[in-house]
């Protein structure tokens, strides 16, 4: 979009992206690591990964953004999993989201981490 000039539209991605994340509660918790910078840096990879849908869905409204995030809203984010302040820490927060939307299976992620997603998701 970057490319082709189309500033309004990556303008409305980002609103109403950010939008939802705030309607979600996402940002409720100032001790949740999505209010520190790896989490916005991981927000961003979440947004870039939903926007590769952008041709086929063409949708960047705050109801689209909210339907492919409120599952996340049931992850605690002030968990010492996600405390890693490195990319280890933002790719953590990354694969949550495609654990939860079943774009990846926990098997399929680093062996260390497993356990924890299963316990933060459940899934013992």
């Amino acid at each position: 979009l970057y490319i082709q000039g189309k500033d309004l539209v990556i303008e409305k991605a980002l609103t109403n992206f950010f939008s939802a994340v705030q309607e979600c509660n996402l940002w409720e918790d100032n001790s949740s690591v999505l209010t520190k910078t790896i989490g916005i840096q991981a927000l961003f990879d979440v947004l870039d990964f939903i926007l590769k849908d952008f041709k086929k869905d063409r949708n960047i409204s705050v109801i689209y953004f909210k339907e492919r995030i409120e599952t996340w809203s049931k992850i605690d984010f002030t968990d010492e999993f996600f405390k890693v302040y490195s990319a280890v820490g933002r790719r953590r927060i990354f694969n949550s989201y495609r654990v939860l939307n079943n774009d990846i299976d926990i098997s399929k992620l680093p062996l260390d981490d497993q356990e924890a997603y299963k316990i933060l998701f459940n899934e013992e």
